[in-house]
């Protein structure tokens, strides 16, 4: 199950890099970060948004939420992962997701 974790990963990832473009001017910041814990339904949804630290920069935590709730719903978790509910951390900066 633990490729079928990373490739449902991948599948998450895939969807939120296609949604997240900063602003430019918040892409000169190296140093902001938002870390955001998602809970994702079996269906795709997100069930709860949980900024766990903030960048410090209101527009650019702004942006993150604005990003999730864009990428919404997630890819489905795959019954194979048997799992209602998948929980993930997530690295929010300027030029990456992790």
């Amino acid at each position: 199950s633990n490729l079928l974790e990373s490739q449902y990963l991948a599948s998450i990832f895939n969807r939120l890099s296609q949604f997240w473009a900063p602003p430019e001017y918040l892409q000169q910041d190296p140093n902001l970060t938002t870390v955001v814990v998602i809970t994702i339904n079996l269906d795709g949804t997100i069930a709860n948004m949980l900024v766990e630290s903030k960048s410090g920069d209101r527009v650019f935590d702004q942006f993150v939420r604005t990003t999730l709730e864009a990428a919404a719903p997630m890819p489905p978790i795959p019954p194979a992962l048997k799992k209602q509910r998948f929980e993930l951390g997530l690295r929010f900066r300027p030029g990456s997701i992790q």
